[in-house]
């Protein structure tokens, strides 16, 4: 039994107890004079028979007058909060709880404890629990937020070891919301928490030169991922991730479940990120800690624009695959329509940055990039470009290459865009094999399949400082190239992936060697936006 089913059970049994002495106590009063008004009779046994029927009668007009008495006491507080219009009160509803367990008992209710026994019962409480309780009703929002609470947890996760070297801490203010204990401990530890993320982050790889500890981060800082699926009643369905793996350059994560509700009654779909802000000593986040929700993708889900706007771009035997919002795959089943499972591709650039400093209500901001003009060099801003692109599906890399001192001339720039050619088509060496067939496999809470020429596209373009000047992770269609240039090194089929999106656009050649079985690599084309180039340089190309 819980500790909060035990003080109701040893408050009921209380009341019980104290009912009975106060009618024990108004028989001995009302039949004292009864009983002594005869003097002392030496022959009892002849008074035994009569002295028991009196009492058996006394003891049934008692209770009777003692049940009347309490429909009296039952039925006024109602009536009372009749006129009043006022049902929501703790007198009402400890009188609505009230209900006849037996002669002379009556069950207790929550509300019925005192303020000093339920801000006990919250004492064993962990974090969380408590922060749920905040939420419960006004009463228990004062109480969970009382300063010898947080105090105590105050101690086990944001004092330092001077704090706790003294004997007592600074007190805090309680008539300023900022200053109280609560307050004070949830921001020492999102510091704290913060502070350490740039020591997970301080190393950077020497290949996508971005930080080399992300999925140690992610996994040292307890980062999870929340599906919420919001329905047309403004209902809101909360999934956990089903699973979620780690690249180099990106991240996926992935959600199956057979409680999905209709597709037809969803209205949009939202990806949450869940950053714990208490830690143990180890560095581990604990187990009942409270999470820092940060908004990472919002979308519209209504049936009629997913079906208009959304059509599908892959599929196989069970399943058809819409790309939503560039980095999010939507399936569905062929037979029904309904949702059969939801992933998203996250590129790794900021993403625990935007996993624990975003808000329930709007994604993290990344900070704006400071032009660094220069007024020398014809080319800037169109040279030293280092790019690493990557084909794979959910759970490995199939082919991924970086590339140095990739530039672009000024004869390149066509319609609004300057080109990079990492992999020239008629430049043999530059060729190289995928190690797998590009397709993508799948897995719900019943089924497994595999979607063929479907795969994830990871773009990381640094710039000449090596600043991150576009990233993208994005499901992608392996499709059969139009006009495509004979190639006469490669007996096969020719294909092309092709990406739009914000900055510019990818395109990657390639051709399906029937001896070996494999996608060769045969051309990337990156058309960057010079509207990006002259935002990001300061220039006016």
């Amino acid at each position: 039994m819980s500790v909060a089913g035990r003080l109701l059970l040893l408050f009921g049994k209380k009341m019980s107890v104290f009912r009975h002495n106060q009618q024990l106590s108004n028989y001995l009063a009302s039949h004292k004079s009864g009983t002594h008004t005869g003097g002392h009779n030496t022959n009892n046994r002849s008074l035994e028979p009569r002295t028991t029927d009196q009492m058996r009668t006394l003891q049934l007009h008692d209770s009777k007058s003692h049940a009347q008495q309490r429909h009296q006491t039952d039925a006024s507080p109602r009536k009372s909060s009749a006129a009043s219009g006022s049902s929501k009160s703790r007198g009402v509803n400890a009188v609505k709880g009230r209900s006849a367990i037996g002669s002379g008992r009556r069950r207790a209710n929550v509300d019925d404890l005192p303020d000093e026994v339920l801000l006990k019962v919250f004492g064993f409480l962990p974090a969380d629990s408590l922060v749920t309780c905040d939420c419960v009703c006004k009463r228990w929002h004062q109480l969970a937020n009382d300063d010898s609470l947080w105090e105590r947890l105050y101690r086990s996760y944001a004092a330092s070891k001077s704090e706790l070297a003294e004997r007592r801490l600074q007190s805090a203010k309680s008539s300023d919301p900022k200053s109280s204990w609560k307050a004070k401990c949830i921001h020492k530890c999102i510091e704290r928490r913060n502070a350490r993320i740039k020591t997970l982050l301080s190393k950077s790889s020497p290949y996508t030169h971005l930080p080399a500890n992300t999925d140690k981060a992610i996994q040292k800082l307890g980062i999870g991922w929340e599906l919420v699926l919001r329905d047309n009643d403004k209902a809101d369905h909360s999934f956990a991730q089903s699973d979620g793996y780690h690249l180099p350059t990106s991240s996926t994560v992935r959600w199956y479940h057979l409680q999905f509700p209709p597709i037809r009654s969803l209205r949009c779909l939202s990806i949450i990120a869940k950053a714990p802000v208490f830690f143990k000593k180890d560095g581990s986040a604990a187990d009942n800690s409270p999470c820092q929700r940060s908004l990472l993708a919002q979308h519209d889900l209504h049936l009629g624009k997913l079906s208009t706007n959304h059509q599908p771009v892959a599929h196989d035997d069970l399943i058809d695959l819409r790309v939503i919002g560039q980095s999010i795959l939507v399936a569905s089943w062929k037979d029904g329509g309904e949702l059969a499972f939801i992933s998203a591709s996250l590129h790794n650039h900021g993403l625990v940055h935007r996993c624990t400093q975003g808000s329930l209500n709007r994604p993290y901001i990344v900070p704006s990039h400071k032009p660094k003009p220069d007024d020398i060099d014809p080319q800037y801003g169109l040279h030293d470009y280092t790019c690493v692109v990557e084909l794979r599906n959910q759970r490995s890399v199939l082919w991924g290459q970086q590339f140095k001192n990739v530039h672009c001339v000024k004869q390149q720039k066509e319609e609004g865009f300057a080109r990079l050619t990492p992999v020239q088509p008629d430049v043999i060496s530059d060729h190289s094999y995928a190690s797998k067939k590009l397709q993508l496999p799948w897995k719900s809470d019943l089924f497994k399949g595999i979607v063929q020429d479907f795969c994830i596209l990871d773009v990381t373009i640094h710039d000449e400082f090596l600043k991150p000047f576009w990233c993208l992770s994005c499901p992608v269609k392996v499709a059969k190239a139009v006009d495509s240039i004979v190639n006469y090194s490669y007996d096969g089929e020719a294909y092309v992936i092709s990406h739009s999106g914000e900055k510019g656009s990818v395109k990657i050649n390639l051709i399906w060697d029937h001896s070996k079985e494999q996608y060769a690599v045969t051309g990337v084309f990156l058309d960057i936006s010079l509207e990006a180039i002259n935002a990001w340089f300061s220039t006016n190309y």
